[in-house]
């Protein structure tokens, strides 16, 4: 008569696992109350090389985040280094710390800046028409009259350039008349993340860090004492003037007089213009840039151009350019907007700073 722990093999044998297939020979040794080793048994070599590989794969789409893994390509400037990997270590975020993946029910893009750029223009070219025909300066022939000498085509025979309209005006209407011209810039990525995205921090990367308010001003100041004039240093090897490029916000300065205009213009220059500007360009623009190309250098220059073509200041443009470069690498590195904010606001603090006690600066 077979014994209990015979019949008890047979079983063993027989029984199938819980996916239908039989038990390897050699398990029926584990009976009850027996221990088995896992160090005895083998693992399986094309399980441990699929983990390998999917961990390899995980691995290199977290170091790049929400966009392909494209070919290395030669840096004609730093010879065999790729340019993927200049680019990667120079602009792209740092890892843990760069902007949020895209949700996928954003629906805002280039359209939504070239948009909102268009409507601030013209608010501000229509409040403008406005004050010069409020004021009667100078004299025109009811708004249409003013919207078109704005515009720079005058119905009595004779160009006339906005710029020299607006200098001429009191301060006070200055500072006002730059209330359209953020409402547009502000207001478009505000619309685009209420009506298209989730909120100004996700989408635009809206966000302050303790230390962005130092790092930032820091960054800011150097950039306008050192930056700038290299920028110029060209011209002046040529034996150019830099005097006009500083004339158009020397000319903004010295318009303030008075406790009251110096206030107004600390305001306009070190608040509302940094926020207004670096919330629209690097915000706004630069991610739908970056969404709609995928390279972080490209998304940095574009936006950089744009928001220096927007300034209509011919000679100021290689230094504008350049700072905007300054900013979008701080906005694209950080993942948030409070670095290029408060860079913007060192920058222009100094220019006011230097034109309202008349510093003499070195290289200047």
């Amino acid at each position: 008569m077979a014994s209990k722990s015979s019949r008890r093999r047979k079983r063993a044998t027989r029984r199938p696992f819980d996916d239908g297939r039989p038990e390897e020979t050699g398990a029926s040794d584990a009976l009850e109350g027996d221990v088995v080793s896992t160090s005895d048994v083998e693992p399986d070599a094309s399980l441990v090389s699929v983990e390998t590989s999917a961990t390899a794969v995980a691995t290199e789409t977290t170091r790049r985040p929400g966009r392909p893994l494209p070919p290395p390509v030669v840096n004609p400037v730093l010879g065999g280094t790729p340019l993927n990997e200049f680019t990667d270590r120079f602009i792209a975020p740092v890892p843990g710390e760069g902007p949020a993946e895209a949700s996928a029910t954003k629906r805002w893009g280039i359209g939504d800046a070239i948009g909102g750029w268009a409507v601030a223009q013209l608010a501000s070219i229509l409040a403008i028409a406005g004050v010069i025909t409020y004021l009667g300066f100078p004299a025109v022939a009811g708004m249409g009259g003013a919207i078109g000498q704005a515009a720079g085509q005058s119905e009595i025979g004779s160009a006339l350039d906005i710029l020299s309209v607006y200098g001429d005006l009191p301060f006070e209407w200055q500072v006002a008349l730059q209330i359209p011209l953020w409402v547009g810039l502000i207001g478009a990525p505000l619309y685009a993340a209420r009506r298209k995205g989730t909120s100004l921090a996700v989408d635009f990367g809206l966000r302050v860090q303790r230390k962005d308010i130092p790092v930032g001003l820091v960054i800011g100041v150097l950039a306008q004492l050192v930056l700038v004039p290299l920028v110029y240093v060209p011209l002046r090897a040529l034996g150019g003037s830099t005097e006009d490029v500083s004339e158009p916000a020397q000319q903004y300065v010295n318009s303030a007089s008075g406790p009251l205009g110096v206030v107004l213009l600390l305001l306009v220059v070190g608040l509302g213009a940094p926020f207004a500007e670096e919330l629209f360009y690097r915000g706004l623009t630069q991610r739908a840039v970056l969404h709609r190309l995928g390279r972080p250098a490209w998304a940095v220059v574009v936006a950089a151009l744009f928001f220096a073509f927007a300034h209509l200041q011919s000679l100021q443009f290689p230094a504008l350019v350049a700072v905007g470069v300054l900013f979008g690498v701080l906005a694209q590195r950080s993942g948030r907007l409070g670095p290029p904010i408060f860079a913007h606001v060192g920058f222009n603090l100094t220019t006011a700073v230097v034109f309202l006690f008349d510093l003499n600066l070195p290289f200047s």
